[in-house]
């Protein structure tokens, strides 16, 4: 998602579909900057036990 998306329930993140990814163009070389936020997703701090 872009760095710069506010989520419009911030206390609920999944409230809508949020962009993940962007289209660029007309570009010119050099000049395109893009600032993404990465979202884990799943066992996000290595607890979960398969057994």
């Amino acid at each position: 998602m872009p760095a710069n998306y506010d989520f419009p329930v911030p206390t609920n993140p999944w409230w809508e579909v949020f962009p993940e990814q962007r289209v660029f163009d007309d570009l010119e070389p050099g000049v395109t900057l893009a600032d993404f936020v990465a979202i884990k997703i799943g066992d996000i701090n290595s607890s979960a036990d398969a057994n």
